[in-house]
């Protein structure tokens, strides 16, 4: 199973953020600086959530944003560890049913259907039991994205053996 998705540490990062589309609005700039997105980024990647909502209602709660493909550049994936964590509406749920989200993972994709393989290692990742501990070790952007990276990969091998 092969993937575009790479954990690149200048889309990631540590820190806080007022609500979901502040966390959003901060991936896009951060896209569109290092080339991976184009301009309009942040506001189709709001208008995606609003359509549908990325929040995963895992042992710890994550969202997994993503906007069109006509406005990403490059594949590649960006991760934020919040701390205080952020509200994000949950996927599949009603207008009122959210999740407090520590991990964010905005997936960059450039073809709207290919990234359901890499979904499908996300969510296998995501059943790790240990997966937070690992995240939340991280301090530095790079360790994040080593991090995701590697339990990406680990994933990714695991979803392989089982096919």
């Amino acid at each position: 199973m092969e993937s575009g998705l790479n954990a690149y540490a200048p889309l990631c990062w540590i820190g806080s953020a007022q609500d979901w589309r502040e966390v959003l609005r901060r991936f896009a700039g951060l896209a569109e600086q290092e080339g991976f997105a184009r301009d309009g980024f942040g506001d189709a990647l709001i208008q995606r959530e609003e359509e549908f909502p990325t929040g995963l209602p895992m042992q710890v709660p994550v969202a997994i944003p993503h906007a069109y493909p006509e406005y990403v550049l490059h594949p590649g994936v960006g991760v934020a560890l919040l701390d205080p964590p952020v509200s994000f509406r949950e996927m599949g749920g009603e207008e009122d049913q959210w999740l407090t989200v520590r991990l964010v993972v905005l997936m960059l994709v450039t073809d709207e259907t290919a990234h359901t393989d890499d979904l499908s290692v996300l969510i296998q990742m995501f059943r790790d039991p240990q997966w937070y501990t690992a995240f939340s070790q991280a301090t530095r952007p790079q360790e994040l994205a080593d991090c995701f990276q590697s339990l990406f990969e680990k994933s990714q091998a695991k979803l392989a053996n089982q096919s």
